[in-house]
């Protein structure tokens, strides 16, 4: 949250608490090894699942540098050229239903920075795309990636 506090000062608006969209964050590593405990069996399957994820994406950044001739592994560079950190190339983010709805007005028009997005897509939808200049709802396409 500080981190989207600061980036918020730094923006043209003139009220920086407008331009802050809330999130709750856990950071959550995953091992090879198995630290994960049997019970809840839905937690442990998420982490593996999160970690297998991961090295999917690893996998196609690789591929990506390869195909693009870039002259350093690609999770390097950006990583300033002091190797791999995968705190700050994954992540693994869940919108949980909020407790108060009559709240919530949704987040403001947002692209996801990044070199790769991967984003499971599921039932519930909300994602839209920008169509010249209006948003257009991107239909959910179940156990996908988009």
């Amino acid at each position: 949250m500080n981190y989207s506090l600061t980036e918020a000062r730094l923006s043209n608006s003139t009220d920086w608490k407008v331009d802050v969209d809330w999130e709750d964050c856990i950071v959550l590593g995953y091992a090879q090894e198995d630290p994960w405990p049997s019970e809840p069996t839905e937690f442990k399957d998420t982490m593996v699942e999160s970690g297998e994820i991961s090295v999917l994406a690893e996998t196609l950044l690789e591929l990506l540098s390869e195909y693009l001739r870039l002259d350093y592994y690609l999770k390097r560079t950006l990583a300033g050229g002091d190797g791999p950190d995968p705190y700050a190339f994954f992540g693994t983010i869940s919108h949980y239903p909020c407790s108060r709805p009559d709240l919530v007005e949704g987040l403001r028009a947002h692209t996801d920075a990044g070199g790769l997005i991967l984003l499971q897509d599921d039932e519930v939808g909300g994602l839209q795309v920008l169509d010249n200049t209006r948003w257009i709802d991107a239909p959910p396409m179940t156990d996908s990636l988009v």
